[in-house]
C-alpha cells in the first residue's frame, strides 16, 4: 500500500469526496478513507458530510465559492451603532435564564420591551414553522446508522443555509405574532 499523503489541499480532498460519492460510498466511509490517507490534514467529518450533501443536490464543482458559508464579522463602533439603531426583537420564553431575577432586573434597567412567548404555542415558534419543515424534507428518505451521523447531517444542512434563511424566520415571526393578536389568539397557519 502506498504511503499516506501528509500534504494536500482542501480542494484535492473535495475531489476525492466527489469521486467516492460518485461510486456510491457513504459519507462516513469517505471520511474514514480520507482520514487514513491524509491523517491530521483531513477535512473535519462535518465538512465531508456538507460536501456529500452538496454533491447529492447536484453540485459538480469542488471549487470553494467565495462568499459561501458564514460571513466574516467584525466589531467596531459603526457596526454597533448601526445595529442598535435598528432596534432589538427579543423572543422571551419561560426558560430559566429568561425568568431569572437578574435577567428581569437587567431588562428593566435597559427599559426593554419584552414580548412574552406563549407557552406551548407551535404556531408561534419559529423552529416549528421555518426550520423543522425544510430540515425534515432535506433528510427525507435518508438512513442513518448512528446518532452521530444524524447530528452531522443536521449540522451540514444548517451550515449550508444562507443567512437570509434565518433572518426571514425572525421577520416572519413578527408577522405571525401580529396575525395572532389581530385574531385574538384564534389563529393557525397551515
Amino acid at each position: 500500500m502506498a504511503a499516506p499523503l501528509s500534504v494536500c489541499t482542501k480542494k484535492e480532498q473535495r475531489s476525492v469526496i466527489r469521486f467516492l460519492w460518485s461510486e456510491g460510498v457513504t459519507g462516513a466511509a469517505i471520511h474514514q478513507r480520507l482520514s487514513a490517507q491524509y491523517g491530521n490534514s483531513v477535512l473535519p467529518q462535518w465538512s465531508v458530510y456538507e460536501w456529500f450533501e452538496k454533491l447529492k443536490s447536484g453540485r459538480t464543482s469542488v471549487t470553494h465559492e467565495e462568499g459561501a458559508g458564514r460571513p466574516s464579522t467584525t466589531t467596531n463602533k459603526d457596526n454597533i451603532e448601526r445595529l442598535l439603531s435598528k432596534g432589538v426583537v427579543l423572543l422571551h420564553d419561560d426558560a430559566r435564564p429568561h425568568t431569572a431575577a437578574h435577567t428581569a432586573e437587567t431588562l428593566r434597567k435597559l427599559k426593554s420591551d419584552v414580548m412574552a412567548h406563549p407557552s406551548y404555542s407551535p404556531d408561534l415558534a419559529p423552529s416549528d414553522y421555518h426550520l423543522f419543515g425544510p430540515l425534515k424534507e432535506a433528510l427525507r428518505g435518508r438512513r442513518f446508522t448512528s446518532d452521530q451521523e444524524v447530528k452531522e447531517a443536521v449540522h451540514a444542512w444548517l451550515a449550508a443555509q444562507l443567512k437570509t434563511f434565518f433572518s426571514e424566520s425572525i421577520r416572519n415571526l413578527v408577522q405571525r405574532w401580529t396575525k395572532c393578536v389581530e385574531k385574538q389568539g384564534d389563529y393557525a397557519e397551515k
